[in-house]
């Protein structure tokens, strides 16, 4: 059994199954380790980690990393929406359909789900044009978005949705501001130097 604690004491757990059977010192020893090598990091920094693992080691790590990430995607529940009524007023949602399609992804907690699909490794702002998104519920918007935050730590992202007419000058210069804005916010919340967090953001 794999018990992963995570910030704000959330607890998650999984059964791991190795080939082989595995002695109660072997379990220790790994448990040892993977506190000893993973304690404190985030999943990305968990795979830059070059520590030599056993086949079993690998198979903790890998629940672990899985486990991560789930708990990841059920942060984005929480996420933010405003100005959802300056998409509904363009000429593009006159129509009945593309309002309903639009309103049904509200409901269904779908949008942000759909947005995120198009996430990157890569800082810095990024532009999805129409069916460039990987999302078919929005290839007939445009989104624009960019990640903010401490690399490797505490990262967020933050976009912005509309027609594929948006104005895309206006669109990137507001999210390159906002995302610099919330990184230097979240440096000083966790006592990051801004200048070095961003250089190491701009070298990965």
């Amino acid at each position: 059994m794999t018990v992963l604690v995570l910030g704000g004491a959330v607890v998650r757990q999984q059964l791991v199954n190795f080939e082989h059977p595995v002695t109660q010192e072997e379990l220790r020893s790994i448990a040892d380790k993977t506190v000893r090598n993973y304690a404190g990091l985030s999943a990305s920094q968990i795979l830059k980690n070059k520590t030599v693992l056993s086949p079993n080691e690998q198979k903790v790590t890998d629940c672990i990393i899985n486990l991560m990430k789930t708990e990841d995607q059920r942060s984005n529940e929480g996420s933010y929406i405003d100005g959802l009524h300056y998409l509904t007023n363009q000429p593009e949602f006159n129509t009945g359909n593309r309002i309903v399609s639009l309103i049904g992804l509200m409901e269904q907690r779908k949008l942000i789900e759909a947005m995120m699909e198009n996430q990157f490794d890569e800082y810095g702002v990024q532009v999805i044009i129409g069916k460039e998104n990987r999302a078919q519920s929005i290839q007939n918007l445009s989104v624009v978005m960019s990640r903010y935050g401490i690399t490797d730590e505490a990262i967020g992202t933050i976009g912005i949705v509309g027609p594929t007419r948006m104005h895309y000058g206006r669109a990137i210069s507001t999210i390159s501001f906002m995302s610099s804005m919330m990184s230097k916010l979240i440096c000083d919340l966790y006592g990051k130097n801004e200048q070095d967090n961003t250089e190491k953001m701009q070298n990965n």
